[in-house]
């Protein structure tokens, strides 16, 4: 790696999107135009949100219709941050479509969890919010409050208090039974950061695997089930054993865990 794609990519991971992108043009005008040097360079456009920029350069680079991995993953990069970037509307969910066809080749290609979780997320994301809407009304139902009073995509905030418990000990609990949640604070939290009121839950993981309503329900039930005995060891290894034999019942779409972004 050269020094200047060191100190591009050192800016990539501490944030500092403008001195890699400067650092990027600096290393091309001396003469460095690397793959790497480019890759780094429209990764620091389309993290600043100038994703037009970020396109013109994936194209001016040659780069589209590339049979190489990384550089299929980085234009499918640039289509989801420009997705995310649009405002709600029709152009919005064909802008995911088209987003969630990028990583679903990327995945068919390469059988990586990495594209395949991303499709899975722009998918629903794209129209295909049932199963998390099913996930939701089975916790509306189990007593749990969310945030938002449900859900309209793959994400939910969820105040535990109700059952007279905290953020802290809800992930330790769910994650004694196996099941995978971050602690989160919810709007206008009077707790502490490091035991908010909420978890934070999302269906990708799931839907990923090809779970649906049904299994949503089920996971929605042993999650009321685990914070009502959050500190119940007997009930977590029973609540466990029953996520391990759904899971054998839905594998992950590939073995192999590779980040093929390679640039975080």
């Amino acid at each position: 790696m050269s020094e200047a794609a060191e100190i591009a990519r050192k800016a990539l991971s501490r944030g500092d999107l403008i001195g890699a992108y400067d650092a990027t043009v600096a290393a091309i005008e001396a003469g460095d135009e690397s793959g790497l040097i480019r890759h780094q360079q429209i990764l620091a456009l389309a993290r600043m949100g100038d994703t037009d920029r970020a396109m013109a350069k994936f194209a001016e680079y040659g780069l589209q219709g590339s049979s190489n991995v990384d550089e299929r993953t980085i234009g499918a990069r640039i289509l989801k941050d420009r997705a995310f970037n649009m405002p709600a509307g029709p152009a919005r969910q064909a802008a995911m479509e088209r987003a969630f066809e990028a990583y679903h080749d990327v995945y068919a290609a390469t059988q990586d969890s990495f594209p395949g979780i991303n499709a899975a997320t722009l998918a629903l994301l794209a129209g295909r919010e049932a199963e998390s809407r099913a996930l939701a009304e089975a916790l509306l139902a189990g007593g749990f409050r969310l945030v938002s009073g449900g859900t309209e995509n793959h994400l939910m905030l969820v105040d535990v208090t109700p059952f007279g418990i905290g953020g802290k000990l809800a992930e330790a609990a769910l994650g004694a039974s196996g099941i995978t949640v971050n602690k989160n604070m919810i709007p206008y939290d009077e707790r502490k950061p490091m035991d908010p009121s909420g978890v934070r839950i999302g269906t990708p993981a799931l839907t990923s695997r090809g779970m649906g309503q049904d299994e949503m329900k089920k996971v929605a039930n042993w999650i009321v089930q685990a914070l009502k005995a959050p500190e119940d060891a007997n009930v977590h290894a029973r609540i466990r054993a029953e996520v391990f034999d759904l899971c054998d019942q839905f594998p992950v779409p590939a073995a192999a865990l590779v980040d093929v972004d390679g640039m975080d």
